[in-house]
């Protein structure tokens, strides 16, 4: 409730997208994406990397100035799919924002690290 309600107020929601399986989570992602307006940074292992979706570079982007911590001010991340490769996307999750949503595909323990 509290993420639609972001969304219905414009909030600034990332999307993190980790390792997925079917072409079916990759569209879903993109669904969920474009339901909350939100960007989306795709890891490697995500399938999405190279589609219009996807915030080309988005590893690449995170260690710009332009996106310096205090530009990049979020105010909620959802994390979708398993784990991500990338050690800039995990360090976006660890910068944090006041919301965060974890989506895995089972119940286990993701450690970031």
């Amino acid at each position: 409730e509290e993420l639609v309600a972001l969304a219905q107020r414009g909030a600034r929601i990332l999307i993190l997208v980790g390792t997925l399986k079917t072409p079916e989570e990759v569209l879903l992602s993109e669904d969920i994406a474009s339901r909350l307006g939100a960007a989306v940074f795709a890891d490697i292992t995500s399938g999405l990397r190279q589609r219009p979706s996807a915030v080309h570079c988005s590893d690449q982007l995170l260690i710009s100035e332009l996106l310096a911590s205090h530009l990049l001010q979020l105010d909620a991340i959802v994390q979708l799919g398993g784990p991500m490769t990338s050690a800039r996307h995990n360090g976006a999750v660890k910068a944090g924002a006041p919301l965060y949503v974890r989506v895995a595909p089972a119940p286990v323990r993701m450690d970031q690290d």
